[in-house]
């Protein structure tokens, strides 16, 4: 099973120009997201079905963006 270090990492081709974009890469059994100017930082592991449900939310625009002052952006479900 390929380390976190030895799989393609992408990033979006939608990036935020001030460089706060996020690095995507698939696992064996997970998706891995990590910020896209720490290679070395943390890794985010997230199952493939719960990978699945996040990006079809954002297709089907249920799944919206909202700055959060100081603490940056969140995401919330749309009603």
């Amino acid at each position: 099973m390929p380390t976190e270090h030895e799989v393609h990492w992408r990033k979006s081709s939608v990036s935020i120009p001030n460089g706060a974009c996020v690095q995507v890469a698939e696992g064996m059994l997970d998706m891995m997201v990590r910020d896209s100017k720490d290679d070395d930082g943390p890794v985010l592991h997230v199952r493939r079905p719960s990978w699945r449900s996040f990006t079809y939310k954002i297709k089907i625009n249920r799944l919206c963006l909202d700055a959060d002052g100081e603490s940056g952006t969140i995401y919330r479900y749309a009603a």
